[in-house]
């Protein structure tokens, strides 16, 4: 994924409905619950400084990409790893 500032970040889901991400020199791990045409994903501990982010996708793009934003209005470009690695 692509943030508004260019950073590029990594999250990898599991059919488990667990993540794993990784953003800049941050990295994570969780849950991952869908409701209400959202995902949501819950960060492990109880951390206050990392609280639950529901995000709405758009429509899938020509090239594959999709815009993903938050309950907060942080807007993400998405990419599966796949295609981005094909484009490489």
């Amino acid at each position: 994924m692509t943030y508004a500032d260019g950073s590029v970040g990594t999250v990898t889901t599991t059919a488990e409905g667990t993540f794993t991400a990784s953003i800049g020199e941050e990295t994570g791990a969780g849950t991952i619950t869908e409701a209400d045409g959202k995902i949501c994903f819950d960060p492990e501990g109880d951390d206050p400084e990392q609280p639950t982010n529901c995000w709405t996708n758009s429509e899938v793009g020509e090239d594959g990409s999709w815009t993903s934003t938050s309950d907060t209005g942080e807007v993400v470009t998405v990419r599966r790893a796949e295609e981005a690695a094909a484009e490489s």
